[in-house]
């Protein structure tokens, strides 16, 4: 029980850095061409360590991994979703147009 708990906050808290290191991708477009080694490195790394974890977990707690991660995962996404859309339609009120949805 008490493994199952922590191994689903580690869940959570391997999906947060997860998706920072994905982000380090668009984060350093610009300098792309000399920061590929450091962006490469956390990505693998995060992503990495978050499959080595799920996979020597004992089953019953790394099914609690796995639902932390993927909870966090469809949190931030359903997050992202609905905020981008408050934050369109907010700025289109506050110009006088009617909301675009985006593509």
């Amino acid at each position: 029980m008490i493994a199952g708990v922590l191994l689903a906050v580690v869940g959570v808290y391997m999906a947060i850095r997860t998706v920072a290191a994905l982000h380090r991708i668009r984060d350093l477009w610009y300098a792309i061409d000399r920061e590929w080694p450091r962006v490469a490195r956390a990505a693998v790394g995060w992503t990495g360590g978050s499959t080595i974890v799920a996979m020597l977990a004992p089953a019953s707690a790394g099914a609690a991994f796995v639902a932390g991660f993927s909870l966090y995962v469809v949190f931030y996404v359903t997050t992202a979703l609905v905020l981008s859309r408050v934050v369109v339609a907010r700025a289109a009120a506050r110009i006088g147009e009617a909301p675009r949805q985006p593509d």
